[in-house]
């Protein structure tokens, strides 16, 4: 008896190293964009093992899938292990790691319990998707249902909870103050709404601010080292990107056409930077070693301040 106990504690202590293991290998031998700022499997796949490096996981027999206290989270014992995907059985404490990373963040931005697991499994269909997984099979077999207007509920209710303004220049178009209450800042140049292609109209701004609260809240969640903008921006642009879809336009035509002109005028260096908000995080840009701009931006920023 003591020798199985010994052997299901081993497994337990194992498993985050295990889980980190997989998803790192994998971020090595994807392949990456051009543009590291889109989206992409390999870099997906490194922002959930640096998830994993950051939380402490165990698991116990509890009614609920995933709870947490501090950084520890706990996992329900009936969870299965693994899942099996194009890249081999995947460690499945990854999944929930990244599902309770996205719903402590989201109930520290002040979204209810229901919309908060909603975007958890948001994040978790994007991860089963890249690695090739059943998705609905997986689905099926936690008993769950997505639907489409719980994750526009989530959208609008995150809208109503934090406070922007588009009175600022702000180069990549969007970004954050550096301290609570944060305030979010969406360029002044940025048209809203903007026509699709296929004619219909949309407001752009919901998108923008669901991206910048959780890449802003997980950066300080986290508190990473080393890429902690783009980390944290894989995994506030998918859930932007599902936000985008259920809405009924596709990806490529929001990201690829409408923003990606938006962000070219934002980030255009002739560019005159006239008001730059004091307090705005330079996270961003200190990770993409955007010196030039950086120095740019901080004239104007003392500009502002005066």
């Amino acid at each position: 008896m003591k020798v199985l106990f010994l052997i299901f504690i081993l497994c337990l202590s194992s498993a985050a190293p295990a889980s980190r293991e997989f998803y790192l290998r994998l971020s090595k031998i994807l392949p990456y964009p051009t543009v590291l700022t889109e989206n992409s499997s390999a870099q997906l796949m490194d922002s959930v093992q640096a998830l994993i490096s950051h939380y402490k996981v165990k698991r116990a027999e509890q009614a609920s899938f995933v709870t947490y206290v501090g950084n520890e989270f706990t996992l329900s014992h009936k969870l299965p292990l693994v899942l099996e995907t194009t890249f081999g059985p995947a460690p499945v404490d990854g999944l929930w790691i990244a599902h309770g990373a996205i719903v402590r963040t989201a109930k520290e931005i002040g979204l209810s319990d229901k919309n908060a697991d909603t975007l958890g499994w948001r994040i978790q269909k994007n991860i089963v998707n890249d690695l090739g997984g059943n998705w609905d099979a997986y689905l099926l077999s936690m008993n769950v249902t997505l639907k489409d207007s719980d994750l526009l509920e989530a959208r609008d209710e995150l809208t109503l909870k934090v406070k922007f303004t588009q009175s600022y220049d702000i180069p990549y178009l969007a970004g954050y103050s550096t301290e609570k209450p944060w305030m979010l800042y969406i360029d002044s140049g940025i048209k809203d709404p903007v026509s699709m292609p296929d004619g219909r109209k949309l407001h752009t701004i919901p998108f923008l601010l669901l991206h910048e609260a959780f890449e802003k809240a997980l950066i300080d969640e986290l508190k990473l080292t080393e890429k902690s903008y783009l980390r944290t921006h894989q995994l506030a642009q998918r859930l932007e990107k599902e936000a985008v879809e259920v809405t009924g336009f596709a990806w490529n035509d929001y990201q690829g056409k409408i923003m990606a002109a938006e962000i070219a005028r934002a980030d255009d260096e002739k560019r005159v930077l006239n008001r730059v908000p004091a307090n705005l995080d330079l996270t961003p840009y200190r990770d993409y070693k955007d010196w030039q701009l950086i120095r740019k931006m901080k004239k104007a920023m003392l500009r502002s301040h005066l």
